[in-house]
Protein backbone atom coordinates (compact mmCIF):
# COMPACT_ATOMS: atom_id res chain seq x y z
CA UNK A 1 0.00 0.00 0.00
CA UNK A 2 1.55 3.73 -1.10
CA UNK A 3 0.84 6.85 0.11
CA UNK A 4 -1.05 7.36 -3.78
CA UNK A 5 -3.11 4.48 -3.28
CA UNK A 6 -4.62 5.73 -0.14
CA UNK A 7 -5.15 8.99 -1.05
CA UNK A 8 -6.46 7.61 -4.07
CA UNK A 9 -8.86 5.23 -2.13
CA UNK A 10 -10.24 7.75 0.69
CA UNK A 11 -11.44 10.31 -2.61
CA UNK A 12 -13.31 7.62 -4.04
CA UNK A 13 -14.94 6.44 -0.84
CA UNK A 14 -15.48 9.83 0.30
CA UNK A 15 -16.92 10.95 -3.29
CA UNK A 16 -18.84 7.65 -4.20
CA UNK A 17 -17.84 7.52 -7.50
CA UNK A 18 -14.55 7.32 -9.47
CA UNK A 19 -14.95 9.75 -12.03
CA UNK A 20 -15.68 12.54 -9.07
CA UNK A 21 -12.66 11.17 -7.51
CA UNK A 22 -10.58 11.32 -10.98
CA UNK A 23 -11.76 15.06 -11.45
CA UNK A 24 -10.92 16.19 -8.21
CA UNK A 25 -7.70 14.46 -8.24
CA UNK A 26 -6.21 15.89 -11.74
CA UNK A 27 -5.75 11.89 -12.40
CA UNK A 28 -7.61 9.73 -14.83
CA UNK A 29 -10.33 7.55 -14.14
CA UNK A 30 -8.30 4.61 -15.18
CA UNK A 31 -5.54 5.54 -12.32
CA UNK A 32 -8.13 5.68 -9.54
CA UNK A 33 -9.57 2.30 -10.62
CA UNK A 34 -6.48 0.56 -11.12
CA UNK A 35 -5.29 1.43 -7.44
CA UNK A 36 -8.54 0.14 -5.68
CA UNK A 37 -7.66 -2.62 -7.77
CA UNK A 38 -4.56 -3.14 -6.56
CA UNK A 39 -5.33 -2.93 -2.86
CA UNK A 40 -8.14 -5.20 -3.64
CA UNK A 41 -5.94 -7.89 -4.65
CA UNK A 42 -3.54 -7.06 -2.20
CA UNK A 43 -5.64 -7.85 0.66
CA UNK A 44 -7.32 -9.88 -1.08
CA UNK A 45 -10.90 -8.67 -0.53
CA UNK A 46 -13.66 -6.71 -2.61
CA UNK A 47 -13.53 -2.69 -1.11
CA UNK A 48 -16.29 -1.47 -3.24
CA UNK A 49 -19.35 -2.59 -5.21
CA UNK A 50 -19.95 -1.23 -8.31
CA UNK A 51 -23.06 -0.09 -10.36
CA UNK A 52 -24.28 2.49 -12.87
CA UNK A 53 -24.84 5.23 -10.33
CA UNK A 54 -21.30 5.02 -8.34
CA UNK A 55 -19.64 2.51 -6.04
CA UNK A 56 -20.37 2.05 -2.84
CA UNK A 57 -17.71 0.54 0.11
CA UNK A 58 -18.60 -3.12 1.42
CA UNK A 59 -17.44 -3.41 4.74
CA UNK A 60 -14.06 -3.96 4.03
CA UNK A 61 -14.03 -0.94 2.48
CA UNK A 62 -15.57 0.99 5.60
CA UNK A 63 -13.28 -0.84 8.11
CA UNK A 64 -9.93 0.08 5.91
CA UNK A 65 -11.17 3.51 5.55
CA UNK A 66 -11.76 4.09 9.17
CA UNK A 67 -8.26 2.49 9.68
CA UNK A 68 -6.69 4.68 7.68
CA UNK A 69 -8.48 7.71 9.73
CA UNK A 70 -7.46 6.41 13.01
CA UNK A 71 -3.68 6.34 11.54
CA UNK A 72 -3.79 9.74 10.19
CA UNK A 73 -5.27 11.14 13.31
CA UNK A 74 -2.24 9.10 15.21
CA UNK A 75 0.32 11.03 13.09
CA UNK A 76 -1.20 14.22 13.09
CA UNK A 77 -1.52 14.08 17.23
CA UNK A 78 1.73 12.89 17.23
CA UNK A 79 2.81 16.02 15.59
CA UNK A 80 1.19 18.16 17.57
CA UNK A 81 2.70 16.88 21.06
CA UNK A 82 6.08 17.05 19.39
CA UNK A 83 5.00 20.86 18.62
CA UNK A 84 3.71 21.10 22.51
CA UNK A 85 7.19 19.64 23.77
CA UNK A 86 8.91 22.29 21.31
CA UNK A 87 7.13 25.13 22.92
CA UNK A 88 8.95 27.61 24.62
CA UNK A 89 6.60 28.07 27.15
CA UNK A 90 5.96 24.47 28.10
CA UNK A 91 2.47 25.25 28.30
CA UNK A 92 0.24 22.41 27.91
CA UNK A 93 -2.34 22.31 25.72
CA UNK A 94 -6.19 20.73 25.76
CA UNK A 95 -8.48 21.08 23.01
CA UNK A 96 -12.00 20.52 23.37
CA UNK A 97 -15.01 20.09 20.93
CA UNK A 98 -18.19 20.98 22.08
CA UNK A 99 -22.02 21.78 20.82
CA UNK A 100 -23.83 24.04 20.79
CA UNK A 101 -26.14 22.17 23.22
CA UNK A 102 -23.76 21.05 25.61
CA UNK A 103 -20.87 24.31 25.43
CA UNK A 104 -22.68 25.91 28.41
CA UNK A 105 -22.10 23.49 30.90
CA UNK A 106 -18.77 21.69 29.43
CA UNK A 107 -17.10 25.42 28.94
CA UNK A 108 -17.86 26.74 31.79
CA UNK A 109 -16.33 23.40 33.73
CA UNK A 110 -13.32 24.01 31.30
CA UNK A 111 -12.86 27.68 32.14
CA UNK A 112 -13.89 27.71 36.01
CA UNK A 113 -13.27 24.46 38.25
CA UNK A 114 -10.83 22.74 35.85
CA UNK A 115 -8.83 25.77 35.24
CA UNK A 116 -8.58 26.33 38.53
CA UNK A 117 -7.19 22.88 39.27
CA UNK A 118 -4.86 23.02 36.65
CA UNK A 119 -3.80 26.59 36.12
CA UNK A 120 -0.77 25.19 33.32
CA UNK A 121 -3.13 23.64 30.79
CA UNK A 122 -3.99 26.33 27.75
CA UNK A 123 -7.99 25.58 27.10
CA UNK A 124 -8.97 25.27 23.49
CA UNK A 125 -13.15 25.45 23.03
CA UNK A 126 -13.80 24.16 19.33
CA UNK A 127 -18.09 24.40 18.83
CA UNK A 128 -19.11 22.17 15.94
CA UNK A 129 -22.29 20.82 15.08
CA UNK A 130 -23.16 17.13 16.70
CA UNK A 131 -22.20 15.45 13.19
CA UNK A 132 -18.76 16.87 12.86
CA UNK A 133 -17.94 16.56 16.46
CA UNK A 134 -16.32 12.45 15.02
CA UNK A 135 -14.67 14.15 12.50
CA UNK A 136 -13.00 16.66 14.33
CA UNK A 137 -11.49 13.69 16.14
CA UNK A 138 -10.87 11.43 13.47
CA UNK A 139 -8.59 14.44 11.82
CA UNK A 140 -7.06 15.10 15.31
CA UNK A 141 -8.27 18.77 15.41
CA UNK A 142 -8.81 17.74 19.10
CA UNK A 143 -8.36 15.95 21.96
CA UNK A 144 -11.80 14.62 23.26
CA UNK A 145 -15.46 16.11 21.96
CA UNK A 146 -18.63 16.43 24.28
CA UNK A 147 -21.17 14.65 22.52
CA UNK A 148 -24.97 15.01 23.64
CA UNK A 149 -26.75 11.27 23.52
CA UNK A 150 -24.73 10.11 20.23
CA UNK A 151 -23.49 6.58 20.59
CA UNK A 152 -19.82 6.43 18.93
CA UNK A 153 -18.33 3.48 17.62
CA UNK A 154 -17.20 1.77 20.20
CA UNK A 155 -14.27 -0.14 18.38
CA UNK A 156 -13.00 2.82 17.87
CA UNK A 157 -13.78 5.18 20.54
CA UNK A 158 -13.66 5.43 24.22
CA UNK A 159 -16.47 7.22 26.22
CA UNK A 160 -16.67 8.70 29.54
CA UNK A 161 -20.35 9.41 30.64
CA UNK A 162 -20.81 12.50 32.44
CA UNK A 163 -24.41 13.43 33.60
CA UNK A 164 -28.06 13.06 32.37
CA UNK A 165 -30.42 15.65 30.20
CA UNK A 166 -33.82 15.72 28.82
CA UNK A 167 -36.12 17.64 26.60
CA UNK A 168 -38.35 20.05 28.38
CA UNK A 169 -40.16 22.98 27.57
CA UNK A 170 -38.76 26.22 28.72
CA UNK A 171 -41.57 28.30 30.45
CA UNK A 172 -41.31 31.31 32.52
CA UNK A 173 -41.76 30.86 36.15
CA UNK A 174 -45.20 32.40 36.10
CA UNK A 175 -46.67 30.47 33.70
CA UNK A 176 -49.54 28.19 35.04
CA UNK A 177 -47.81 25.17 32.85
CA UNK A 178 -44.53 25.62 35.29
CA UNK A 179 -46.60 24.28 37.99
CA UNK A 180 -47.26 20.51 36.26
CA UNK A 181 -44.52 17.80 36.73
CA UNK A 182 -45.02 16.58 33.13
CA UNK A 183 -46.72 17.67 30.06
CA UNK A 184 -48.24 15.91 27.34
CA UNK A 185 -49.47 16.75 23.78
CA UNK A 186 -52.16 18.63 24.87
CA UNK A 187 -51.14 20.79 27.30
CA UNK A 188 -49.47 22.78 24.09
CA UNK A 189 -51.54 22.97 21.81
CA UNK A 190 -52.61 27.05 22.59
CA UNK A 191 -48.79 27.44 23.67
CA UNK A 192 -46.46 29.55 21.51
CA UNK A 193 -43.33 27.40 20.32
CA UNK A 194 -40.24 28.25 19.88
CA UNK A 195 -37.49 25.72 18.34
CA UNK A 196 -33.70 25.60 17.80
CA UNK A 197 -33.46 24.90 14.25
CA UNK A 198 -30.01 24.14 14.35
CA UNK A 199 -29.07 21.50 15.66
CA UNK A 200 -31.91 20.37 16.81
CA UNK A 201 -34.39 19.87 13.79
CA UNK A 202 -35.30 16.63 14.90
CA UNK A 203 -37.24 17.82 18.04
CA UNK A 204 -39.68 20.45 16.01
CA UNK A 205 -40.41 16.43 13.82
CA UNK A 206 -41.19 14.83 17.29
CA UNK A 207 -43.40 17.64 18.09
CA UNK A 208 -44.92 17.57 15.05
CA UNK A 209 -45.60 13.65 14.81
CA UNK A 210 -46.99 13.68 17.97
CA UNK A 211 -49.26 16.51 17.68
CA UNK A 212 -50.93 15.02 14.16
CA UNK A 213 -51.14 11.74 15.97
CA UNK A 214 -54.17 13.43 17.55
CA UNK A 215 -55.21 15.53 14.66
CA UNK A 216 -53.96 19.09 15.65
CA UNK A 217 -51.03 21.64 14.94
CA UNK A 218 -48.54 23.17 16.37
CA UNK A 219 -48.82 26.42 16.87
CA UNK A 220 -45.04 27.18 15.94
CA UNK A 221 -44.30 30.91 16.68
CA UNK A 222 -40.58 30.73 15.96
CA UNK A 223 -37.87 28.96 14.76
CA UNK A 224 -34.12 30.12 14.82
CA UNK A 225 -30.66 28.91 15.14
CA UNK A 226 -29.88 31.74 18.11
CA UNK A 227 -30.25 30.30 21.27
CA UNK A 228 -29.38 34.03 23.12
CA UNK A 229 -32.72 34.81 21.20
CA UNK A 230 -34.81 31.98 22.35
CA UNK A 231 -33.73 32.72 25.76
CA UNK A 232 -34.59 36.85 26.03
CA UNK A 233 -38.30 35.47 24.26
CA UNK A 234 -38.77 32.94 26.81
CA UNK A 235 -37.65 35.08 30.14
CA UNK A 236 -39.99 37.61 28.11
CA UNK A 237 -42.74 35.21 28.07
CA UNK A 238 -43.51 35.34 24.47
CA UNK A 239 -42.35 32.34 23.72
CA UNK A 240 -42.12 28.54 25.62
CA UNK A 241 -38.97 26.91 23.62
CA UNK A 242 -38.57 23.10 23.76
CA UNK A 243 -34.75 22.41 24.76
CA UNK A 244 -32.43 20.52 26.28
CA UNK A 245 -32.85 21.22 30.53
CA UNK A 246 -29.19 21.91 30.91
CA UNK A 247 -29.10 24.12 28.20
CA UNK A 248 -31.30 27.12 30.26
CA UNK A 249 -30.36 26.40 33.77
CA UNK A 250 -29.15 29.73 33.79
CA UNK A 251 -32.22 31.64 32.38
CA UNK A 252 -33.65 33.71 34.75
CA UNK A 253 -36.91 33.18 35.96
CA UNK A 254 -37.30 30.04 33.60
CA UNK A 255 -37.99 26.31 34.67
CA UNK A 256 -37.98 23.30 32.30
CA UNK A 257 -41.24 21.24 32.63
CA UNK A 258 -39.91 17.09 31.34
CA UNK A 259 -42.48 16.22 27.96
CA UNK A 260 -43.95 13.00 28.28
CA UNK A 261 -43.62 12.39 24.42
CA UNK A 262 -40.37 12.53 23.23
CA UNK A 263 -37.23 10.15 23.84
CA UNK A 264 -36.75 10.95 27.28
CA UNK A 265 -33.35 11.18 29.26
CA UNK A 266 -30.21 11.15 27.40
CA UNK A 267 -26.31 11.22 28.48
CA UNK A 268 -23.98 13.76 27.72
CA UNK A 269 -20.42 12.05 27.10
CA UNK A 270 -16.62 12.82 26.48
CA UNK A 271 -14.99 10.94 23.48
CA UNK A 272 -11.95 10.50 22.18
CA UNK A 273 -9.98 8.37 19.97
CA UNK A 274 -8.32 4.99 21.93
CA UNK A 275 -6.23 4.84 18.98
CA UNK A 276 -4.50 8.36 19.36
CA UNK A 277 -2.44 8.40 22.66
CA UNK A 278 -3.95 10.84 25.09
CA UNK A 279 -1.83 14.34 25.86
CA UNK A 280 -1.13 14.66 29.50
CA UNK A 281 -3.63 17.61 29.46
CA UNK A 282 -6.25 15.27 27.83
CA UNK A 283 -5.83 12.35 30.56
CA UNK A 284 -5.70 15.14 32.94
CA UNK A 285 -9.25 16.44 32.15
CA UNK A 286 -11.26 13.22 31.48
CA UNK A 287 -9.38 12.15 35.49
CA UNK A 288 -11.21 15.38 36.68
CA UNK A 289 -14.18 14.99 34.83
CA UNK A 290 -14.71 11.50 35.40
CA UNK A 291 -14.17 12.30 39.80
CA UNK A 292 -16.01 15.49 38.91
CA UNK A 293 -18.99 14.01 37.69
CA UNK A 294 -19.36 11.00 39.59
CA UNK A 295 -19.26 12.68 42.82
CA UNK A 296 -15.50 12.07 44.12
CA UNK A 297 -13.52 14.55 45.02
CA UNK A 298 -11.38 16.12 41.88
CA UNK A 299 -7.91 15.99 41.72
CA UNK A 300 -6.64 19.10 43.26
CA UNK A 301 -9.92 20.89 43.49
CA UNK A 302 -10.03 23.96 45.77
CA UNK A 303 -10.34 23.25 49.49
CA UNK A 304 -14.21 25.25 48.81
CA UNK A 305 -15.55 22.94 46.18
CA UNK A 306 -19.11 22.00 46.86
CA UNK A 307 -19.98 18.72 48.86
CA UNK A 308 -20.38 15.75 46.23
CA UNK A 309 -23.46 13.23 46.94
CA UNK A 310 -22.36 9.48 46.08
CA UNK A 311 -22.93 8.32 42.31
CA UNK A 312 -24.57 11.90 40.75
CA UNK A 313 -23.41 15.00 40.01
CA UNK A 314 -22.28 17.34 42.95
CA UNK A 315 -25.52 18.91 44.95
CA UNK A 316 -24.57 22.14 44.28
CA UNK A 317 -23.04 21.61 40.86
CA UNK A 318 -25.51 23.70 38.39
CA UNK A 319 -25.69 26.38 40.70
CA UNK A 320 -21.55 26.65 41.06
CA UNK A 321 -21.45 26.66 37.62
CA UNK A 322 -23.99 29.03 36.63
CA UNK A 323 -23.39 31.35 39.57
CA UNK A 324 -26.92 31.05 41.09
CA UNK A 325 -28.50 29.99 44.57
CA UNK A 326 -28.35 26.53 45.49
CA UNK A 327 -31.91 24.55 46.37
CA UNK A 328 -32.55 20.74 47.32
CA UNK A 329 -35.15 20.36 44.65
CA UNK A 330 -32.76 20.58 41.50
CA UNK A 331 -29.46 22.13 42.47
CA UNK A 332 -30.16 25.38 41.79
CA UNK A 333 -32.52 28.23 41.78
CA UNK A 334 -34.22 30.00 38.98
CA UNK A 335 -36.53 32.07 40.74
CA UNK A 336 -39.49 29.47 39.75
CA UNK A 337 -41.45 29.64 43.45
CA UNK A 338 -41.19 25.77 43.56
CA UNK A 339 -37.27 25.35 44.99
CA UNK A 340 -37.20 23.73 47.88
CA UNK A 341 -34.11 25.83 50.03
Amino acid sequence: MTQKQISYFEKAYQTGNIALAAEQLYVSRSVISRSIQELEEEFGVTLFERSKSGIAPTEAGNLLYSTLLQVESCFASLSNRFQEMGSASHQRLLRVGVTPTNAVVITRLLFGPFREAFPDVQVQVVEKENYDMIGLLSQGDVDVVALPGQHADATIFDMLPLYDVQMVLAVRSDNPLARKEKLGVMDLLFTALAFLSTPLPSVERIVNASMDAVGQKPNIALRTSSIELLRELTERGLVCSVLPDDLIRDWKNVCGVPLDFTSGISTQKLVWNKAVPLSSAASDFLDFARDYFSGKEAPAAPPEAPPKTAGGLSSNFFAELLDLPACKSKGYCDGCGRCEH
